[in-house]
């Protein structure tokens, strides 16, 4: 697991310890976590998505994600924002077209074969890089009204703070 990487450099790209030990220790249960949550998904006549192999990236596609949603909500306040939802969209939320738009960019189909092939990469296959960001997005659920349990909206026991630096 590379995604501690970043606990070797400090701000300046010096090479450098400066985690503290109990930091580091939550960092890498969330990512167990999520090798766990990978794990479970599953391609039908396929075979399991390996989480450990495809750590990083879901890892970046969660952080992604989050922070495009952040940015889409500052936006959407400021009165530069000039989204208007076209009539054949008025009865999605806006919420609801952002979270739509992120899947369609994954939107793809694959034969068996190359789904085979794809679970060899480090890349989940597209469906888990939506499934699995936005399973444990509250926002996500809210926006779709999932109930509690339900496959899109999970507990949040995944890193909930992988993208945040450590204290100290």
């Amino acid at each position: 697991m590379n995604s501690a990487m970043g606990s070797k450099y400090d701000e300046e790209g010096n090479e450098t310890d400066w985690w503290t030990a109990e930091f580091l220790q939550q960092f890498e249960q969330r990512q167990a976590d999520f090798v766990v949550r990978y794990n479970n998904y599953t391609l039908p006549d396929v075979d399991s998505v390996i989480g450990a192999l495809t750590l990083d990236e879901n890892i970046v596609d969660e952080i992604g994600i989050k922070a495009a949603y952040k940015v889409y909500q500052n936006f959407r306040k400021t009165e530069a924002h000039p989204f208007k939802v076209p009539i054949e969209f008025s009865s999605w939320s806006p919420n609801q077209l952002f979270f739509l738009g992120y899947a369609q960019g994954e939107s793809t189909t694959y034969t068996t074969k190359s789904l085979q092939h794809q679970l060899k990469d480090e890349d989940s296959p597209a469906k888990f890089c939506v499934n699995g960001p936005l399973s444990v997005m509250p926002q996500f659920a809210e926006a779709y009204n999932c109930p509690v349990g339900f496959p899109m909206n999970l507990p949040r026991v995944t890193c909930k703070s992988l993208n945040h630096p450590p204290p100290g």
